[in-house]
């Protein structure tokens, strides 16, 4: 007769079952809901159950609200707004339960169970033939590590998850075999739907990134219905299961809405706006002009303009605005293409840097680091440096405190007009697993408000935003 011993932590219990050694662990949501752990604006005290309106600014450019094609922070965090993955971050930054309801792994870390919720529908929206979102199944797990796989969307994804056993070989066929008649392997092995509310994952061996990795918005889910319009991105139908949905693109804004069919507790902001893809002049201009409630990880040239070198705001801002450091770091870097000629010059040059000259200008800013790649030993070494085309103002930034360090030591930089990666790219934006990071940056994530918004925060990662509430102004 097996024993069964229960644990329970937080807002999860485990249930380790055995004899001698543990055959299963399982976790699955307990006495706290996993929507008390991530949204915590539910709790703000005197909450208004109003129609309250937030427009927020980010810095760099929104280009799709595809899973797979996020780029950058901005992306990221719409993403985190609108889909939602099997598992989530709790409140001590422990995975736990979210569209999964529970799941059980055997004691060699090979094989995952997920039990997926009963209660979950996607968003209303045309990407159904009836407009009405059906419910959430299994299959719909299945089908979005599938299409990680397909040669038309970034490898992002696919590199997190090439340990489930079948992936790289289904990934293979997919990118070699170009005509689907001739393909043989239909399937990842190590993905199995047992029911409608149930799948299984297989993995070569055990990886402690895994469930880290589940929680990850690329890893979000989404139904096979919004991708078939297009070979592409998934934009127009753009449809999850999260708090809020998408109501509207226009050229420099999404407009979102509260999700009132929401499984869990729903935000306290009816209507989100997201401007983005505007140079950092013109987004601070509409934020002190009041078209803007917030920015949200407010750019370097914006800090630079409204805080001193302690982080604070300056006398003249300080009545006007709140900015406030998250504490949650996020980080750039440039990844040096190993076949470029330039590439032992780049050994060379990133070998003779020091510490003192890799500090920002502000100290909260924080310094570059650098990881000097192996040498090459090119024949025809060249002393110019060409940087993939990015429209991302912190990994502009980078590039040009590396660029002034180049030049001090005679060698050229320069930005090509695309970001494809091509022979004569030294340096890119865009991690590859082929690629090797020579230059890292660290800066925390600063929010900048209206005194008026209460509970607008950033926890655990760069993504995870708490969309708060307003203040009535008779309240202040």
């Amino acid at each position: 007769m097996k024993n069964f011993i229960f644990i329970a932590l937080s807002s999860v219990f485990l249930i380790i079952s055995g004899c001698g050694s543990p055959e299963t662990l399982i976790v699955e949501s307990g006495s706290l809901t996993p929507d008390d752990a991530a949204y915590s604006e539910s709790n703000l005290s005197g909450q208004d159950n109003g129609f309250q309106f937030l427009h927020l600014g980010e810095a760099a450019p929104i280009y799709s609200l595809d899973p797979l094609f996020a780029s950058n922070n901005s992306e990221l965090r719409i993403l985190d707004l609108i889909y939602e993955n099997l598992v989530t971050y709790g409140p001590e930054g422990n995975i736990i339960p979210e569209l999964a309801r529970r799941w059980e792994m055997t004691n060699d870390s090979l094989r995952y169970t997920f039990t997926i919720r009963p209660d979950v529908f996607f968003h209303n929206t045309d990407a159904f033939v009836s407009g009405i979102g059906r419910k959430l199944v299994a299959n719909d797990v299945r089908r979005v590590f599938e299409r990680m796989a397909r040669s038309n969307v970034p490898d992002h994804a696919a590199n997190m998850f090439s340990g489930i056993r079948g992936f790289e070989t289904y990934k293979a066929e997919l990118h070699q075999v170009q005509d689907p008649s001739r393909r043989v392997i239909n399937n990842i092995d190590g993905i199995r739907v047992l029911n409608d509310s149930t799948v299984q994952v297989y993995l070569n061996e055990p990886d402690a990134d895994f469930l880290t990795n589940l929680a990850h918005p690329l890893a979000a889910v989404y139904p096979i219905e919004s991708t078939l319009a297009s070979s592409g991105p998934v934009s127009t139908y753009a449809t999850g299961t999260g708090r809020f949905y998408l109501v509207q693109k226009g050229e420099d804004r999404y407009i979102l809405g509260a999700n009132q069919d929401y499984y869990r507790t729903r935000p306290v902001i009816s209507r989100l706006d997201i401007t983005h893809g505007l140079s950092e002049k013109d987004l601070f201009d509409r934020f002190r002009n009041d078209e803007l409630d917030a920015l949200i990880e407010a750019s370097p040239a914006i800090l630079k303009t409204i805080a001193d070198s302690n982080a604070s705001l300056k006398p003249e801002y300080s009545e006007q605005f709140v900015l406030s450091n998250t504490g949650i770091e996020t980080e750039y870097a440039l990844y040096l293409n190993p076949k470029s000629p330039s590439a032992d010059a780049v050994y060379n040059f990133s070998k003779s840097l020091t510490g003192e000259s890799l500090r920002m200008s502000e100290p909260y800013l924080g310094a570059i680091n650098v990881y000097p790649p192996d040498s090459t030993s090119n024949i025809s070494e060249t002393r110019q440096l060409v940087v993939a085309n990015t429209s991302n103002p912190f990994e502009s930034f980078l590039i040009n405190a590396v660029a002034g360090m180049a030049t001090e030591q005679t060698m050229s930089f320069s930005m090509k007009a695309s970001a494809a990666l091509t022979g004569n790219t030294t340096f890119t934006t865009r991690y590859s697993p082929e690629l090797s990071k020579v230059f890292s940056w660290k800066i925390p994530v600063f929010i900048l408000t209206k005194p008026n918004i209460e509970g607008l925060s950033i926890s655990h990662n760069p993504w995870s935003l708490n969309t708060g509430r307003i203040i009535p102004e008779e309240s202040l």
